[in-house]
């Protein structure tokens, strides 16, 4: 294989690579509170506007799944800048329906 072809599959697995978020996913912490974290290695700065979406998404479903509602507890951010990945702390109530 040429050093070219070996150059664009290491940059395009890279790429791909950088889309991936990590998610904790739903995790139960005591007193009906549960905690999500979003992490991703974005090549950018500001604000994980996407990680902070994706967190509300993954909690609003997970409530909607046990007919509740939503109720947001706290969240902290932690934004990109060059050698540290963006992230989003959710924690939150599933509050029964009126």
């Amino acid at each position: 294989m040429s050093t070219a072809r070996i150059r664009i599959i290491s940059l395009l697995s890279s790429l791909v690579l950088l889309g991936c978020a990590t998610s904790t996913g739903v995790v139960p912490i005591g007193a009906g509170v549960y905690y999500i974290t979003i992490q991703s290695p974005q090549v950018s700065f500001g604000p994980p506007v996407s990680q902070k979406a994706e967190a509300y998404k993954q909690a609003n479903e997970y409530c909607q799944s046990s007919d509740s509602i939503f109720e947001q507890v706290d969240m902290k951010e932690v934004n990109q800048i060059f050698g540290r990945h963006g992230s989003v702390q959710l924690s939150f109530k599933c509050v029964p329906k009126k």
